[in-house]
């Protein structure tokens, strides 16, 4: 945490207390013609306020927002490093997040790849997997409340391991609307945690459900969850 708060410190961004500064977004197009939206948000300052963060998201084939760390700015990959570090973790580099719809979020993992011929450790699995299967994949959903017509952030998080080297996939889903998911090749096997968050807005007080999936080369893991919107 003091990590984080020594970033924010760094960081040429607005601040503000009650965070209800509109949406701002922008479109330009790169030198290969592909469109690209700058899209301002207000998110936490970790010290009870909100901040303006800009995302450079490129409009992918489907038309959905494509969000690489690679491409941000100086100071949004160092908000993205503070929000991640609150959790001991760091940005999801090295692949693609997806933002489905008007969703925007944030992707933070820890992975460690293993050599080819190093024993994995005997970690959690599920528990309809052969006794000495050492893939697994665990996952929780967003719990908890939320405020009507107001845009909240949810978490939901996996821990994984494989023995192999593959793809790993995490995301999120709230209202069955707002979505993010991120994906990354690894050329060894690998053993690691993701969080995925993704902000959503309900205008109406109701129960909303949420999903987390993960998945490895030979698993997947998901899970359920409720928000109570207020």
């Amino acid at each position: 945490m003091k990590f984080s708060i020594a970033l924010l410190a760094l960081l040429p961004l607005h601040a503000h207390a009650d965070g209800q500064q509109p949406p701002q977004d922008s479109v330009t197009f790169d030198a290969s013609g592909q469109r690209i939206v700058l899209q301002t948000r207000e998110w936490s300052d970790f010290g009870g306020g909100h901040m303006a963060v800009q995302q450079k998201l490129r409009v992918g084939e489907d038309g959905n927002l494509h969000y690489t760390f690679e491409d941000q700015s100086s100071a949004t990959q160092a908000y993205h490093r503070a929000l991640c570090d609150v959790d001991g973790l760091e940005p999801a580099i090295g692949g693609t997040a997806i933002f489905v719809g008007e969703a925007t979020g944030w992707h933070c993992n820890s992975v460690i790849e293993h050599g080819q011929d190093e024993e994995l450790p005997d970690g959690e699995r599920s528990t309809d997997l052969p006794p000495r299967s050492v893939d697994f994949v665990v996952a929780n959903a967003p719990t908890g409340s939320a405020l009507a017509g107001t845009n909240f952030l949810s978490t939901g998080n996996v821990r994984f391991q494989s023995s192999q080297a593959g793809s790993m996939q995490g995301g999120v889903q709230v209202d069955g609307r707002c979505s993010t998911y991120f994906s990354k090749y690894f050329a060894n096997p690998f053993t690691g945690s993701h969080i995925a968050q993704v902000s959503c807005i309900v205008h109406q007080p109701r129960f909303v459900t949420t999903g987390m999936e993960g998945c490895v080369p030979k698993q997947c893991g998901n899970a359920t969850g409720t928000i109570s919107v207020r």
